[in-house]
């Protein structure tokens, strides 16, 4: 087999990187998801052909080149100075790396304890299960899934309202483990058989359940209820925001796109994450007074990203938060940032180490809120417009839209819609936009609800329960949409939440441990 010979020619490490580079390709922007099907094939041949040595070392290796290629952008951050930006990237990369220098470790020990077909059809099993943990505590990662690979297989994608998005994860690695054992081991003739059928009808019965669930989803023939929505797209450079000579111009850009939705007979308007660079809460330069006569005026409600604080015990604590402004005098619902980026929006471990906090990688030091919240509107349904409904929705700020278990959890509490608020100037004319933009399509197929996307500089859009992308507004551009939205009611992963990755965090586990158990009972 001549990739074989081209295999055994290169060294290990050389085949690790070329696996990284080509798992690179299959994240948005690039619609190259279908390389991942076969990215991982040099790496599982990197293992056995050291019989599975230097696990450690070819995972951590790996994780390296495939972080540097998500998270580049990290280096071009236009709030601190370059030196803290690329700082900041290198650390990220090194630590999230670390990671898949544990799925090189279990690996490695599978493969030595069991041999090289188990443990190559147990690597689905690994890769999940350190994808969920990864996904866990304040320290939470998920952009680099591979499940995010497939964002523009609109029928695959389809399997994460059961399985949710790390099913497809599994599915993934699962096809490359496959190929590897039909194209690179000696195995029976009925073996490949079983596999291929195997592989095949795991594509087919994937895909046919896609399409069968995206014809069963019309905002014709589905229960819900509709709410017109209006989002604006200021495009405003974040530096320039917060200077008091631009204020104005700030300002006067939401209002005068507001204006614009408003024409529309909207029921929500919404602005992006921090879209009001002053202290809602104080009415700092009057603009409360401001904002609510505006609402009152056009006769909507106002979902906008503020900053914001609170005083506990003689204390200032501030908080990245969305503020819900009704159209009449009524209270003004309140949600804070519960997912904070570390050494975006806080420095890790600078409540134990005070003088951290005086570390500029351009972040803010903002706290964790304490609980979701379930946003209320009482909107005309536009197929009757004298009868009156109550559409509830969650709000997930910036980075919050790329963990499954915000979202769901707020889903389970009644939320019908989920409005994401975003500000990715920070980053430019890089992939990370296009990629953050694109991970809240699988909040909405997961939950079966869905999605409107707020971002200052794009990519704004409002994303339909099935996936599919229904109006947008392009990256660094200005501008408005307007778009009917029906309501969703949740899926069977909802309502279960992650039990495959659960389920396979468990199996490994157990399988780790009877081999730590029969490596001591055969040292006896």
């Amino acid at each position: 087999m001549i990739v074989k010979k081209i295999f055994n020619r290169l060294h290990p490490n050389i085949l690790v990187i070329i696996s990284g580079i080509l798992v690179i390709t299959g994240f948005p922007p690039l619609k190259l998801g279908f390389i991942s099907y076969m990215a991982l094939i040099p790496l599982i041949y990197a293992f056995e052909r050291d019989k599975f040595n230097l696990g450690v070392e070819k995972g951590f290796l790996f994780g390296v080149m495939l972080n540097l290629g998500i998270l580049y952008w990290l280096s071009l951050n236009k709030g601190t100075e370059w030196y803290w930006a690329v700082l900041s990237m290198i650390s990220a990369v090194l630590f999230l790396s670390l990671n898949y220098a544990m799925i090189g470790f279990i690996f490695g020990l599978l493969g030595k304890k069991l041999g090289a077909i188990k443990a190559i059809a147990l690597l689905p099993v690994i890769w999940v299960s350190i994808e969920y943990l990864r996904s866990l505590g304040r320290f939470g990662f998920t952009w680099n899934n591979l499940c995010y690979t497939q964002l523009y297989f609109l029928p695959l994608i389809q399997i994460s309202d059961i399985f949710g998005s790390f099913g497809l994860s599994f599915f993934v690695v699962m096809v490359n483990s496959i190929l590897y054992l039909l194209f690179f081991k000696n195995i029976s003739l009925r073996a490949r058989k079983i596999l291929l059928s195997f592989i095949c009808i795991s594509f087919a019965i994937v895909f046919i359940y896609g399409i069968i669930r995206i014809s069963m989803y019309s905002e014709k023939s589905n229960k819900g209820k509709f709410i017109r929505v209006g989002i604006v797209q200021p495009n405003i450079d974040p530096n320039e925001k917060w200077t008091k000579i631009y204020y104005d111009d700030v300002m006067n850009t939401l209002y005068n796109y507001t204006d614009s939705v408003a024409e529309h007979n909207v029921n929500l308007v919404v602005w992006p994450e921090t879209a009001v660079p002053v202290y809602l809460r104080l009415n700092q330069h009057g603009e409360m007074v401001r904002i609510r006569n505006k609402m009152k005026e056009h006769k909507v409600y106002l979902l906008t990203g503020v900053p914001d604080f609170k005083r506990i015990g003689g204390e200032y604590k501030y908080y990245n938060s969305a503020f819900l402004i009704p159209p009449d005098e009524g209270s003004i619902p309140t949600y804070s940032k519960l997912r904070l980026v570390p050494l975006g929006e806080y420095i890790p471990l600078s409540s134990v180490f005070p003088e951290l906090g005086n570390i500029n990688f351009g972040q803010g030091n903002f706290e964790s809120g304490d609980s979701i919240t379930i946003f209320k509107i009482n909107t005309s349904n536009t197929s009757d417009t004298n009868s009156k409904s109550e559409v509830k929705f969650t709000v997930a700020i910036c980075y919050e839209s790329s963990f499954p278990d915000i979202v769901r959890k707020g889903v389970k509490k009644g939320s019908e819609m989920l409005v994401v608020i975003s500000n990715d100037a920070w980053f430019g004319m890089t992939s990370a936009p296009y990629l953050h933009a694109e991970i809240s399509r699988f909040r909405a197929v997961e939950n079966r609800i869905p999605v409107v996307r707020a971002a200052n500089t794009g990519v704004s859009m409002i994303i339909m329960p099935d996936g599919k992308v229904k109006r947008k507004i392009g990256f660094n551009k200005k501008g408005y949409l307007v778009a009917d939205v029906l309501t969703g009611t949740g899926s069977l992963n909802t309502k279960i939440g992650d039990w495959f990755s659960i389920l396979n965090t468990i199996t490994l586990a157990v399988l780790i441990v009877a081999i730590f158990i029969k490596r001591k009972e055969e040292n006896r």
